[in-house]
């Protein structure tokens, strides 16, 4: 992966399927730079495809944000906030951001912006339905809301990420 300086207004978006972390040596690199916190967290999840869902998710923020950084993912520290809304609270005086990140059924999402309010979210077809128009009106914008209702139904059931361009 190539990395740029980013763009004042940039929000870099990243995301990777999580299939990739049943490899075990890719697996013990990402818990390695988890907290104690975080993996805590992983190690009290049931199914096994939560747990690669949830590390895949921490370990794509942990390097996202240190991409950006431009520091060391294990030395990046976040927490989340009484809403859940991860905060970065290390490395001490790295610039304010903002991130977000999801995970569903083996994809993981991460968003982070330095002038920006980000918010990511990743939603399983499988708990959306067959036509994620509902979805879609409580967090799409009306154009993107328009451009997602134009596209045949079965192409919207079947699209991993919409709206679809078009």
């Amino acid at each position: 992966m190539e990395t740029r300086e980013n763009e004042p207004h940039e929000v870099v978006v990243r995301m990777v399927r999580t299939e990739i972390f049943d490899d075990v040596e890719r697996c013990a690199r990402a818990r390695a730079m988890l907290s104690a916190d975080e993996l805590g967290v992983l190690d009290r999840l049931r199914r096994a495809a939560a747990r690669r869902d949830y590390l895949g998710a921490h370990a794509l923020a942990r390097t996202t944000l240190a991409d950006v950084l431009h520091a060391d993912p294990a030395r990046i520290c976040f927490h989340s906030t009484a809403g859940g809304r991860p905060e970065l609270t290390a490395p001490r005086g790295a610039p304010r951001l903002s991130f977000s990140l999801s995970h569903a059924d083996g994809i993981a999402l991460c968003a982070v912006s330095a002038s920006h309010t980000v918010g990511a979210d990743v939603e399983s077809i499988r708990c959306v339905g067959g036509d994620p128009l509902g979805v879609a009106a409580t967090i799409c914008s009306e154009s993107e809301q328009a451009l997602l209702a134009s596209t045949p139904a079965a192409a919207r059931a079947s699209s991993r990420c919409w709206p679809p361009r078009s």
